[in-house]
């Protein structure tokens, strides 16, 4: 989710985060952009992976819509992953990116393989009493 401690990643972050990403953040709530977001999704990078071998130059981007369901909040996200579109996801990204497809079927096993790879132990926490997701 796009939080303070994820702008502060970038080195001085007020003046060299990534200027969307700052304007959510700050402004949402004051202009009212989306008044039913409660929190912005965004994707970060994406680990090279088979699945993702088309999937180029999305860094730092906001999830709008996941299998044309809009994602709110982290739980919003998490369903929609389980209702695929004729077997595949498909993303949709703010700022007129082409949308992300990816086989549904394949999505967990790549899933695992990029949890290996990577070497990261968990794919999400979902304890919302733990202040992290």
């Amino acid at each position: 989710t796009l939080s303070l401690e994820y702008l502060k990643t970038w080195k001085e972050w007020y003046y060299n985060a990534d200027k969307l990403m700052l304007y959510y953040y700050y402004y949402n709530n004051i202009d009212e952009l989306f008044p039913d977001r409660e929190e912005f999704i965004l994707i970060n990078h994406i680990l090279p992976d088979p699945i993702n071998t088309y999937i180029s130059n999305v860094d730092d981007v906001i999830v709008d819509t996941v299998n044309n369901i809009s994602i709110n909040n982290f739980d919003d996200l998490i369903e929609a992953f389980d209702h695929p579109i004729d077997g595949y996801h498909i993303i949709t990204l703010d700022n007129d990116y082409k949308p992300l497809i990816i086989s549904a079927d394949n999505a967990e096993e790549a899933n695992e393989r990029i949890l290996e790879n990577y070497n990261i132990p968990i794919d999400r926490l979902l304890e919302k009493d733990s202040g992290y997701r």
